[in-house]
Parts: structure tokens; sequence; C-alpha cells
């Protein structure tokens, strides 16, 4: 739903950088220094950098910083014309007038705004040296040029005390205004800037007007001399006044606000006078829409100095949400606004903090009296409503005060998100207080609130504490070095994680709400540096004897080197529990990436009312009893899981014993009156079997005490093997399919290289639709490949070094298989030169190591799996292996065409062709070229050791 509230932007409206060559741009640039200095702080911030060159030390810094930022000393260059040239331009029309102009005068006042100018860009930012320099430039290059025509000429000081007092006026004041420029979103010290301008600076000119007096009375006597210093002085304090307060421009926003009331959009600038009306308007606006009147708030904090109608208006609409919101729109604020005085003078009295430091100003109090009038005022944050107890809690969290933030949410425990503040305020201080650690190690945090919460992102950095706490205590109490080690790094690690993250945000990407932010930013840091100031007392891990090798190639992975399948685990685990009905799945990737892995894990993320019956079908050998083998293995499995008796083996053939004997002779005779008879007897056993099995799976779905059975067929695609070599019937299919719908409770996962839908015969395109799923098992991400190679096991001591991890990542894109086998080797490689060659090597894993086990017999050991994926290649559509072999010499792959000239394939020949080997992970499409996805399987089909395979094959 659109809000009525227009989203103000009082941003300039220039979409491109100012041009030396545009006259225009002069005359835009000059309103901006004296009506619009905003501007200018927003034109750097666009087109040139948030740095400025303050930030650099040296003048060569400077210089290479404005050379990378020629926006930037574009604008000085452009202000630095406009100090030579308008002075020039105001008096030359004069002096046509016949008025006597002293341009000596006007070319040291011209310098000096250029010196100035120069000076205030360099010490601070270059836009400040534009304004001042212009500033002082013009003020002073035409005053100077006129002052003996129109002062000394007529030898009045009345009239020379007037003109010097506005000149110095104006530069003070219009300096001053840029000081507030500068500082656009700090209430406070736009506070202070006034009060300094109005009540500071005045005295200063009286003063200064003394002095002048004085010394013009000298040279041109006493009465000259008093009424310089009169006049000079009054003149002086009128200039600053009238200078600070802009009563010209207050009168002109009045009249566009009057002209334009139905845009009600117009804000004046550079007056701290409130502008009628604005007020209301502010306050109308943050009851329509307060996330949108927050923002119309920063812009007019941002782009004029209307303060004071906008805490006004803040605090007047504050005061009509209702409570059960306030919180909420209080954390609304502190994360929209970009003044924190906001929230503070929600709290605090603006009127009294005025007031406090205009007595700071007025110097001419005695110090007693000033004490005492200011003690009567409440310029510190109250307590005493919801809005105010809201307010405070907020801005000192901000300021990392969170003992005094949880004083202030004590009192708004009642109101919605009101204990969840408390409580999250509470453990912030007990975190805070937290300096060494054995405080760390001592901490107990209170129970967390219920959900749904407020700042979720800052309970999961909590949580994060927790566990940092943990593994502190697992320091402080670790019986072994390796165990207060691994504690050690796990805490610096995460305490590191928190820094990065919540350092690394930006307007656009939050994690940490503003408000709590830096303090818990701070906390982890301190939290750091205390546990890294124990490393040395940890001590280093001395290894002593040979590395058992963690490391794990061929077999299934079970425990805690079986990493980086959790999405996998987590979508079978949705589909199986409190299901209705569980659903079969299909599990298919190429070989050695982990499938059988999965399988034998998936009891790990399943309650005990969930039975997994796990069958590999690699481990029934040659089958001489086709279909009767194959499900009485599965029929064993399945009463081993739920512990109900299997039907006997008899109860799966009727056909005597000696016939099995003629089945295994006649099987593959090339007598036809043979081989029927052959095939009668295997289709009356098979029929038996099913029958059988059909039956046991009726009884089990009836008898068995759990929620439901999954029955898991690890290398599935044998079956389509067994059905080509006539061991088992294509009606077995038909039975599998009616299996898999037979209960809701029973459930098939069938793991293999391929989806259904992939396999070659007939027979399996009607049993694929019984699956709903398809899950693909392809490559470790790299977290994952890290975890799996620096922490295969607790007892790890070794240390991966990053370049080590890049490159390992980098060969393998995290193919299990592979990183286990590189793995393998890198220990092997260790044990074998701290202990057979008893040379010196640290106890950490470099990229050397890596480039060395990566040799002829490392690619000899894996054949296994690159003549799988070779292998594979081999199958349907024809073409695959010749696609490989032309990518194989172009790391950086080839595009369809080059693939084209390469090949005698047509375009509609190669595309099944790529789909298929995009499909199975063995190439991949980036940039419009196809490159091979595992660099080690590249360099295997580079150097040709298929040829070995072909050769011996």
């Amino acid at each position: 739903m659109s809000s009525s509230v227009p989203k103000l932007d009082l941003s300039p409206k220039l979409n491109r950088p100012l041009s030396l060559w545009n006259p225009f741009d002069y005359l835009l640039l000059l309103y901006w220094v004296f009506f619009f200095p905003q501007a200018l702080r927003w034109y750097e911030e666009k087109w040139g950098s948030r740095k400025s060159l303050s930030d650099y030390k040296t003048w060569r810094e400077k210089w290479q910083f404005l050379q990378q930022h020629l926006q930037q000393l574009q604008l000085a260059i452009q202000g630095i014309i406009l100090t030579l040239t308008v002075p020039f331009l105001i008096t030359k029309p004069l002096q046509l007038f016949g008025v006597h102009v002293v341009w000596l005068g006007v070319a040291a006042g011209v310098m000096f705004g250029v010196l100035l100018g120069v000076g205030y860009g360099v010490l601070f930012r270059v836009w400040l040296g534009v304004a001042v320099g212009v500033v002082v430039g013009v003020t002073l290059g035409v005053g100077f040029g006129l002052m003996y025509e129109v002062g000394l000429g007529t030898r009045l000081g009345v009239v020379t005390g007037m003109l010097l007092g506005v000149m110095a006026g104006i530069l003070l004041a219009v300096i001053f205004v840029i000081r507030l420029v500068d500082t656009f979103v700090l209430i406070t010290e736009v506070v202070a800037e006034v009060v300094f301008g109005v009540l500071v600076e005045v005295p200063f000119g009286v003063g200064l007007g003394v002095v002048f007096g004085v010394v013009f009375g000298v040279v041109f006597g006493v009465v000259y001399g008093v009424l310089f210093g009169v006049v000079f002085g009054l003149t002086f304090i009128m200039t600053v006044v009238i200078s600070i307060l802009r009563p010209e421009n207050w009168l002109l926003g009045c009249l566009f606000s009057w002209l334009l009331k139905q845009r009600k959009n117009f804000i004046s600038r550079i007056t701290i006078i409130p502008l009628p009306s604005v007020s209301t308007l502010l306050e109308n606006w943050l009851q329509e829409d307060w996330q949108i009147g927050i923002d119309n708030l920063n812009q007019i904090l941002e782009y004029s100095l209307q303060f004071i109608p906008v805490i006004k208006a803040l605090n007047q609409a504050i005061e009509k949400i209702p409570n059960e919101q306030l919180i909420f729109s209080f954390s609304q604020l502190s994360e929209i606004t970009k003044d924190w005085d906001l929230v503070k003078y929600c709290s605090a009295s603006l009127e009294d903090s005025l007031k406090s430091k205009a007595l700071d100003g007025f110097f001419l109090l005695l110090p007693a009296w000033r004490r005492n009038l200011k003690s009567r005022l409440k310029t510190d944050l109250q307590m005493d409503t919801f809005p105010q107890a809201i307010a405070a809690g907020f801005w000192y969290l901000h300021h990392q005060n969170p003992s005094r933030a949880t004083d202030a949410f004590a009192k708004t425990r009642s109101l919605l998100y009101g204990e969840e503040m408390y409580v999250l305020l509470a453990i912030l201080t007990i975190l805070y207080e937290a300096k060494n650690v054995q405080a760390i190690v001592n901490i107990n945090l209170p129970n967390l609130p219920s959900s749904p919460y407020l700042r979720p992102n800052t309970w999961q950095v909590i949580n994060q504490f927790q566990t940092i706490i943990t593994n502190a205590q697992e320091v402080e109490e670790g019986t072994t070095i390796l165990r207060r080690s691994t504690g050690l790094n796990r805490a610096i690690g995460d305490l590191q994680n928190i820094i990065e993250r919540g350092s690394q945000e930006t307007e656009t990407d939050k994690f940490l709400p503003e408000a709590e932010r830096e303090l818990i930013i701070n906390i982890a840091k301190q939290w750091k540096s205390s546990l890294e100031s124990i490393a040395t007392e940890v001590g280093d891990i001395s290894i002593t004897e040979p590395i058992s090798n963690p490391y794990i190639i061929g077999d299934p992975v079970v425990g805690q080197l079986f990493i980086g399948r959790e999405d996998i685990l987590r979508e079978l685990k949705e589909l199986w529990t409190n299901a209705a009905q569980v659903q079969s799945v299909i599990l298919y990737g190429h070989r050695r990436m982990g499938k059988t892995s999965i399988l034998r894990n998936i009891n790990t993320c399943l309650d005990a009312n969930i039975k997994l019956a796990y069958l590999n079908l690699q481990s029934l050998g040659e089958m001489t009893q086709g279909t009767s083998e194959l499900l009485m293995a599965m029929s064993d499995e399945i009463s081993e899981v739920l512990d109900i008796s299997a039907p006997n083996d008899a109860d799966f053939s009727k056909i005597k014993p000696s016939q099995f004997c003629i089945l295994a002779f006649l099987r593959g005779t090339e007598s036809f009156s043979l081989s029927l008879f052959w095939v009668m007897l295997s289709q009356k056993s098979d029929a038996s079997a099913e029958l059988t099995f059909n039956r046991f799976l009726k009884k089990i779905e009836k008898e068995m005490t759990c929620q439901s059975l999954i029955i898991a067929l690890d290398e599935f695609e044998i079956l389509e093997s067994l059905i080509e070599e006539k061991k088992i019937s294509t009606e077995f299919m038909k039975s599998l399919r009616a299996w898999v719908h037979m209960s809701p409770k029973i459930a098939f996962i069938f793991a293999g290289l391929h989806t259904l839908e992939e396999m070659s015969s007939d027979y399996f395109h009607p049993f694929y639709v019984s699956f709903s799923r398809n899950i693909l098992v392809s490559f470790l991400s790299k977290t994952a490949t890290n975890q799996l190679l620096e922490a295969p096991n607790e007892n790890f001591t070794l240390q991966y070094s990053t370049e080590a991890l890049e490159k390992i990542y980098y060969l393998t894109n995290g193919q299990p298989y592979l990183v286990n086998l590189i793995g393998f080797y890198l220990i092997r490689r260790f044990n074998n030169y701290r202990f057979n060659q008893k040379k010196k090597k640290d106890n950490k894993l470099t990229l050397e190591d890596v480039e060395t086990v990566i040799n002829a017999n490392f690619f000899k050991q894996g054949r296994y799996y690159f003549h799988g994926i070779w292998n594979q290649a081999a199958t349907y559509p024809d073409g695959q292996q010749e696609i490989i072999k032309l990518l194989a010499p172009y790391q950086q792959g080839l595009t369809i065409t080059e693939l084209l000239e390469k090949t005698t394939f047509s375009e509609s020949e190669i595309d099944p062709i790529l789909k298929s080997l995009k499909r199975h992970d063995v190439i991949e499409e980036k940039d419009n070229k196809y490159t091979i996805i595992v660099e080690l399987f590249r360099q295997w089909v580079t150097n040709e050791y298929y040829v070995v395979q072909e050769k011996s094959g």
C-alpha cells in the first residue's frame, strides 16, 4: 500500500559533475557557497570520495589522492577560479561608474582567500576549502578594493568602522555557518556552534572594536578613534547576528512556504530560525508514515539548519504513539536516523540543553553563578515516562553503556518487546563487563526470552557468544593440549567472524542493528584480545609419533568425516519426518561423490520412529538365483532393522532344489527348447519370490511399531545390468513400482549414477514417474571442503596454509573422493619426512606439499574415480568422450562455436552431448565457455592416462 506522505529529497538536483568550461556551473557553485553550502558537501561525497585530504599525511599522498579523484581536484580548481575572478567582476563595473578601486587591495584580498581556501582544503576537506576560500576572497577582495574610496577617502572613522565591521562580521559568520554544515546532523554540535557564534563572537567583536578604536585614535585622533571603535563593534555584532540567523533567508522561506503550500517541500537552507508550520507538517507526516517521516527528518537535518522544529515534531508525534508500539517505533528510529541526538532529545530537554550551552558560552558570568543557573536545568536523560525511558535505553546502548541501558529498559518490561530488550541488555552488560578469560569462563547467561524477536540477528550473535563461552571453558578445563588448543582456535575464530561481519556492514546490507553494533564488535575485540593473550600458555602441539591417517579413500565415510551434506539430509528429513505419507526418492550423482556415505549417515538425522534398511546391490555378486536372491537379501535387511522374522528362503521359490541346479545350467544356453524351459522355470521362481516379498511387506506394515520404514537400494543401476543379463525379469520393475505405492508408511530411496528418466531401457520409463524427488549429490562447498581437510577428527593436530586449501579446492572443486585422496597423501608425506627421513618439518601443510603429492602415482591411485567418469561418458549419447578430449587441453574452456569447428558434430548432435556432461557434473558452462569442472580430471585426460585403461581393457 503506497503512502500519502511525500518522500523528501532535498539534495541538489544535479546528475552530472560540474564542468570547468560551463559558465553556468560557476554561477551554481557561487550560489552554493553563499546560500546552499550543504550542496558542496553533497557534491564531494557523490562525485569525489568520502575520504578527505586530512586523512593523508604527506604532500605526495595528498597529490596522489587528488589525481585519483579528479572531480575533487576539479572542484578545488573551480573554487580558486571563483576566488580570483568574482572580486574583479564586482569591482570593475563600480570603477566604470566612477568609484575609485585600489587594485592592490583587491589582489591582496583575493590572495588571502586563495591561501585560506587551499589551507582549509588541505587540512580538512576540499569542499570546505572552496567555501572558505570563495567567501574570504570575495569579501576581502571587494572590501579592500573599496576601502580607500569609501572609508579612508572620507577620513571618517564611522564609515571605515562600518565597512571593516561588515567585512569581519561576514567572514566570521559565513565561516561559522560552514562549520554548522560540516556537522550537519550532530544537533549538539550545531547547538554549541550557534551559542558560540552568537554569545562568544559578539563579545569578541566588542573587544576587537575597542582595540581597533585605540589604534585608530592614536593615528587619526581621539574622536575618530572612539567613533571607529564604537561603529566597528556595533557593526560587527549586527553583521554576525544577522549573518548567522539569516532573517532574509527565513523571510524567503516563509514566503515560499506560503506560495507553495500545496507542495509542502520547501526548506530554507541556512537559517536556524524555525520556519512556521514546519513542525506541524513534520508531526503529521510522522503520524501517517513513521518510516518515511523519519527519512524526511534526516533530509531536513542534512540539508538545512531547521533542527529545532525537527525535535519538536518528533516529540509531539511520539506522545501520540500507543504504548504497545513505542519500543518497535524507537527501534525503527534508531535504525533509520542519521543523528542519534534525535533519540537523545526524546529523553533529554532540548530547551534546557540550549540554555546550558548558552550559559557555557556567556563567559562574562562568574563561574559560581553559571553553576547555580545550570543546576536548575534538566540536561540529563530522563526516564520518567515510557518514551523517555525507551529513548534513554537506546541512546545508552548506542553509546556503549549497557548497564545504564538496562536500567532504562527495566522501566518498560511490561510493554511489547520490553522483556526482550531488558534481558538483551542484561546479557550485553554481562558480556561487556567480562574483561579477561577467567571472567569469560565464569559467565552464566540467563534464559533467553521466547520468540518472535524484535532483534533476531542480535540473538543469533548472543548464541554465538554462548558457544564461545563453552569453547573458552574447554580452554580452561581441557586436560590435553589438543583439546585446549582446539577450543581456543574455535573461540577466536568465532569472535573474528563476529568482528568481520559487523565491520563490513553497509547501508544496504546490515546484519546487526545500529544501536548495539559497535558495542558487540568491541566486546568481541576485547574477548579476542584476552583469549589471544593466553595462546602461549595453551602451547604448541608437539607431534612425537606418526599421525594415524584420518582420510578415507574408497570406503563410505561415516562420522565426523561426513561433512557438507547437511542440505541433502535436511531435505530427506523434511520428506520423511511427520509426513502423512513418506515419499520415495532418487539419489543420483557420478561415482565417488558420496551417495553411499549419505545413505549410511541418514540415520543421524532421523528420529527413532523412522527405520532405514540398507542394501548395496553390488554385494549380491553373481546372483545365481535371480529375483528370489535379491528379494531374500532385501527381506533379511528389513527383518534385522525391524526385528521381525523374515520368510524362509524356501518360501521365495516353490520349485524343487534340484531345479535351481537346472536353472544355473540352462541359463545362457543356445538351444531354443532348453532356453524356453529355462524361461518357464525362472518365471515360476520370480513369481513365487515376488508374491512372498509382497506378503512380507504387508505383514511388516501391520506389525511394525515404528512410524515408517525406508528401504535404501544402493548402486541401483545394477538392476538394469541384471535385467540385460536375464538374471531377473523385466516384470520385476512392475512389482517394484507396486511396492513403492503399496503403503504410506513404506518408501524407497534408490542411489545410482542416473535418474530413472536417464535409464536407457524402456521398462524404466513408467517406473520413474513414481518418484517425486530426484536429488543430485554434487560437489562439496568450499567451506565444507576446508572443514573436511582441517578437522577430519578430534585428534587431528596438523594445520593447512591458506594457499594449500585454495589449491586443493581449485584442483578438486570439492569432489569428496579426491579431497580425501589428497589429504591421505599429504599425511603420508608428512609422516615420511618427519619420522622416516628424520627431516625437520612444521606442523603445517603447505602449497608445496600439495603440488608435490599431485604426481603420476596420485593419478594411478585415483584411477577408480577417473575411470568411473570416463566410462560413464562412454554411455549414451555417443560422443561424450570425444568432447572431453577436445576440452582437456583448454583450461579456460571453449565456446560452442569453437567446439563445432573442432568436431564433425552438428549443433543438434552436440547439444544432447553437452547437456549429458553438464547433468553429470563433468563440464560446466561459464561466460559462454564449456570447461571441465574438476581440474584433476582435466589433467588426467590431458596426460592421456585413459590410454592405459584402454590398452589394458
